[in-house]
């Protein structure tokens, strides 16, 4: 990332969770609401911008529904809270996105593809202002590359756009380029809330159907519980394998994720060029909490680098 806070984005396929209703006010895409703005000056890539828009509120409004879901699995691997407070809030974002990307017309955002001055891109993939409306989506944006595989640790341009979308309309951060699965689930509960590449990945991950294993193997190693009842479990495992006389399994008591590999999927995702496919997962992004601030996606040839 760079000073100038800009965020980043990607595209998405998936398939959805099953979880429960959403009440009257949580409902999603309405036909009388506008969404963001496509501006002209996209030209020939206005379909592109057109797909990445539907998958960004398909996988909304799936994810929107997910906050529902009574397995409290993905609400405590990406955010370490499974609250009714927590669900509430992460429902109401993707209901806003949801309605952003997927209706027709103009609200919140506009999305434009001309550069204000010569290389204001750089090597980003888009850019956005922290609580703004202009989200410029750069050349990077538009050069596709397929998931290797189901793709849950990664960000695809629908994926990518709605990292973007929650920096306009949530006002979430990069918390000091924290971008990938790695560093999004070391992050600290806290900071998860206004995080937008937790948000990110619990949307890929609900519309990809990614278990926890395939979660844990993105993050680059076995996590650790973070909720009471995941460390009642492991403490009562621990006894019983002293009871036993033998060691606890590893897989369920080894401390803290792995940060050998950084995914590439995160704010403006958007798919990476082919000679980036050796990179761990994605560029990364820097936002700021400032409104007003713009959130910037960088991309670097290691899994350290930042959207």
């Amino acid at each position: 990332m760079r000073t100038d806070h800009y965020s980043l984005l990607f595209v998405l396929a998936g398939s959805a969770v099953a979880v429960g209703a959403l009440s009257a006010e949580e409902s999603t895409v309405a036909t009388n609401e506008k969404r963001a703005e496509i501006y002209p000056d996209c030209g020939e890539n206005e379909h592109y911008v057109q797909e990445a828009m539907r998958q960004c509120a398909a996988t909304a409004e799936m994810a929107q529904k997910a906050t529902r879901d009574p397995d409290p699995m993905l609400m405590n691997f990406f955010f370490k809270d499974a609250s009714e407070s927590m669900r509430s809030t992460a429902a109401a974002l993707f209901g806003k996105i949801a309605k952003e990307c997927g209706t027709a017309g103009g609200q919140k955002t506009h999305i434009t593809c001309r550069q204000k001055r010569d290389n204001e891109c750089g090597d980003f993939y888009g850019l956005t202002e922290i609580g703004g409306q202009r989200l410029l989506l750069c050349p990077n944006f538009f050069e596709p590359l397929e998931p290797d595989g189901k793709g849950c640790d990664i960000l695809e341009p629908g994926d990518i756009l709605l990292h973007e979308m929650t920096h306009a309309l949530g006002s979430t951060t990069d918390c000091d380029d924290t971008y990938g699965i790695p560093d999004t689930t070391a992050l600290p509960a806290s900071e998860n809330k206004n995080h937008a590449d937790s948000f990110a990945h619990f949307a890929r991950a609900v519309a990809k159907s990614c278990t926890r294993t395939e979660l844990e193997e993105a993050a680059g190693g076995v996590m650790t519980p973070t909720t009471s009842d995941a460390a009642e479990e492991t403490a009562a495992e621990e006894a019983a394998a002293e009871e036993k006389g033998t060691q606890p399994d590893l897989a369920t008591t080894q401390h803290g994720p792995k940060h050998s590999l950084r995914s590439l999927a995160s704010p403006l995702a958007v798919s990476l060029a082919p000679e980036l496919q050796s990179m761990s997962m994605m560029p990364m992004l820097e936002s700021t909490a400032i409104p007003g601030v713009l959130s910037v996606l960088v991309t670097m040839p290691n899994f350290d680098s930042q959207y």
